[in-house]
């Protein structure tokens, strides 16, 4: 901005506007994420070639499920569908039953429901209900508080999908952001002709490792 321009500025708007510079980069950020995150149904993918949720994952170098023998493993429901409790207890056992790279357990706590603003409504009649929802029964639900599932909901507005939901280990996911410059905010004052300029800007690397450590459904 130039040095009239901001003795002009009677209600600061200008400097309003050199203030919003830094949202640019949290909105890119946020962005590029959940691109990353809605992407595992297609275009992501992992060290076996298949998308990051699939349902016919392997092994390395041509080895098994030590438990059960079986050449490949799913973190996809078989048939996607909308957020249900049956639909979370399917990716909840999913999750718990994933196997290392050599088909032996790994030691993951599912603790996260990661999903759109559309579908919290119906999350949280389901996460916090005492019975089993839904049903005209008095059932114990396997989530709320009398369940053995305890999910934190965590609300996403930057997902482009509306029906999608997935189920994370929040200590063990396979999503990752590195900074490789931080944000950082400039303002210089050009001394000759007074003119003031304001920049931001940031790096970083942002996707996703491999398929463990989380399971999803594009819903349906």
């Amino acid at each position: 901005f130039t040095q009239e321009d901001l003795d002009d500025d009677l209600y600061g708007v200008l400097i309003k506007v050199s203030k919003e510079l830094p949202k640019t980069i949290t909105r890119r950020v946020e962005s590029v994420n959940a691109g990353n995150v809605a992407s595992v149904f297609s275009t992501t993918t992992g060290f076996d070639g298949l998308s990051l949720c699939n349902t016919a994952h392997t092994f390395p170098n041509g080895r098994q499920d030590a438990i059960t023998g079986a050449n490949t493993w799913s973190n996809r429901l078989a048939v996607d569908s909308a957020l249900s409790p049956e639909s979370l207890t399917s990716l909840m056992v999913m999750l718990a039953k994933q196997k290392s790279r050599e088909g032996f357990p790994v030691d993951l706590e599912p603790d996260t429901l990661l999903l759109p603003p559309d579908l919290m409504p119906r999350a949280s009649q389901i996460v916090k209900s005492m019975y089993q929802p839904f049903t005209d029964t008095n059932e114990v639900g396997n989530f709320g508080p009398g369940g053995i599932y305890k999910l934190k909901l965590v609300e996403w507005k930057w997902l482009p999908s509306t029906t999608m939901y997935m189920i994370l280990d929040s200590k063990n996911t396979p999503f990752y952001h590195y900074w490789r410059e931080r944000p950082f905010f400039n303002k210089e004052t050009d001394y000759n002709s007074r003119v003031q300029k304001f920049t931001c800007g940031a790096r970083f690397s942002a996707g996703a490792s491999e398929p463990r450590g989380f399971a999803a459904t594009p819903g349906a």
